[in-house]
């Protein structure tokens, strides 16, 4: 898990008093082909069409877990079955909009089987995001 450089400029301009950082009203988990370009906000492998749209979620509150603060879901995160070929799911972000809008967090996404391989995703293939599989912290 990372920071994007859009979310570490407003939470360190936020926490020397030069500007405030307004929550946002929700965030959305999106999908990617590639973690590339993820920490400097390009959506330019983002999941796109075949019935693919990001999800709203809900983190509960970070806690303290003696090295910094950190927060596990507690709740899946469902992604509707493809209308066609989404390719490989490499990378997830944490985004503050439903469409466009700022990475906030963004990571890898596991390799299954041996050798380890990406998830594909075919037409009628549907995506999730297990409870507790998406960890968030800060050091």
């Amino acid at each position: 898990m990372a920071k994007s450089r859009y979310l570490s400029k407003k939470l360190l301009n936020h926490s020397l008093a030069v500007e405030a950082y307004a929550m946002p009203a929700a965030v959305y988990l999106a999908l990617f082909t590639s973690v590339e370009g993820l920490e400097s906000g390009s959506l330019a492998h983002e999941v796109a069409g075949a019935g693919y749209a990001r999800r709203a979620f809900i983190m509960p509150a970070a806690v303290d877990d003696g090295t910094g603060g950190k927060v596990v879901s507690t709740a899946a995160v469902d992604f509707a079955p493809s209308t066609g070929d989404w390719g490989e799911m490499q990378a997830w972000a944490v985004m503050d909009a439903a469409e466009g809008g700022n990475v906030l967090h963004y990571g890898s996404l596991p390799k299954y089987g041996d050798p380890g391989e990406f998830k594909k995703i075919w037409a009628g293939d549907g995506f999730r995001v297990r409870s507790g599989d998406m960890s968030l912290s800060e050091r």
